[in-house]
């Protein structure tokens, strides 16, 4: 698993060096379903990371 952590500016525009984590995956929740909402649903992950780059 692989998130990079990337500075915006003001504008939303990218900038700057970005933090590269590298890792496993450890847990996802799904979070509740609720089939009448048209709501988006959250998913959550976590993972236990290695180094920072």
């Amino acid at each position: 698993m692989v998130v990079t952590e990337q500075p915006l500016g003001t504008d939303g525009a990218a900038w700057g060096t970005p933090k590269i984590f590298t890792g496993v995956l450890k847990t996802v929740n799904t979070g509740e379903v609720d089939s009448d909402s048209n709501d988006p649903r959250m998913l959550e992950t976590g993972m236990v990371t290695a180094d920072a780059t």
